[in-house]
């Protein structure tokens, strides 16, 4: 728990009376830990230290005072940490110092948005978590030319960690925003929520060619944790044309042409031979994004660049 933490959970419950002052004085990235979120950061570390291999051949923290003090409060044996800059927290924009108040009567229009848009969403001034995802593939890309076959621990943030499980557990758009609409026991990130990715199978031992198993838990909430290690099924994430046009077709269309007059504008669509639809350039067709391997890539504007399921992987990923 950090002091944004603390001054947003009191602006949700009304009020914003800490918005103010100082608070407005200071980036985000300096927020501290409150006195429970040291107290929860050290609860992480023991359990750690307790029931798994904390030496890691690599550590990496995100550059927010926040995110600095939870792995230093970890108490890592032998830790070297890297403050990284491509792990600060999601770009909030205007949002950033924005109470629940000012939110809801400055940016209506935007609170609309993401409500439609979700994982494209942006804030004004600020990042969509679709683009984090490509600041993430950045942080992947390095660690698996760098630390191939070793153990890396990241100490990040929330939207983060999102990122990363869109990436590794490769699951689309469309699954994330079912998620987020209903979300399944076990996979809220709380603070200091531990996940794991590992190449090697819990039960026999044996290493995979890729991250394969996946574990996800809170130290100091067991409510909000996995019952032990899940496989993720790689194969599941793989659609059939059938299946891509299910998913298509979930959701309706609400302009079309009448392409019964034969007009020049009209097009057919395949699997759809029946229906006409405009197909002008500012008339986007959306699909399901599916992920091919743990891909790789820049950050911000840049497009993601492909990269192989990475062979030599690291061993083990731990993201707090």
């Amino acid at each position: 728990e950090s002091e944004g933490n603390i001054a947003f959970n009191r602006s949700v419950a009304g009020d914003h009376s800490l918005y103010s002052g100082a608070f407005l004085e200071r980036h985000s990235s300096f927020w501290r830990l409150s006195d429970r979120g040291r107290e929860q950061a050290a609860a992480t570390g023991e359990w750690m230290r307790a029931h798994m291999d904390v030496n890691f051949d690599a550590h990496f923290s995100s550059e927010y005072l926040r995110a600095m003090e939870t792995a230093a409060l970890l108490e890592l044996p032998s830790a070297r940490w890297r403050p990284e800059v491509m792990l600060r927290e999601r770009d909030w924009g205007e949002y950033d110092l924005a109470s629940q108040e000012e939110r809801r009567n400055a940016f209506e229009q935007y609170e609309a948005r993401r409500r439609r848009e979700s994982l494209f969403w942006a804030p004004p001034g600020g990042e969509s978590l679709a683009q984090v995802v490509q600041r993430i593939d950045n942080v992947l890309l390095y660690c698996n030319r760098r630390f191939g076959g070793q153990r890396v621990i990241f100490v990040c943030h929330g939207e983060l960690m999102w990122a990363f499980r869109l990436r590794l557990e490769r699951f689309s758009g469309l699954v994330y925003r079912e998620m987020q609409a209903d979300p399944r026991p076990g996979e809220r990130i709380n603070n200091c929520q531990v996940i794991t990715y590992s190449r090697r199978d819990p039960e026999t031992g044996a290493l995979e060619n890729d991250f394969r198993f996946m574990r996800s838990l809170c130290p100091w909430d067991p409510s909000a944790s996995y019952t032990g290690w899940r496989r993720l099924d790689r194969g599941s994430t793989l659609l059939s044309n059938e299946e891509m046009l299910r998913a298509v077709n979930a959701h309706p269309r609400i302009v079309n042409d009448d392409a019964s007059g034969g007009g020049s504008d009209a097009v057919r669509l395949a699997g759809d031979p029946e229906q006409g639809l405009s197909c002008s350039g500012d008339t986007p067709l959306e699909g399901v994004r599916t992920l091919a391997a743990a891909a790789d890539s820049g950050s911000g504007d840049r497009p993601p660049s492909a990269v192989p399921s990475p062979r030599g992987a690291r061993r083990a990923l731990l993201l707090v």
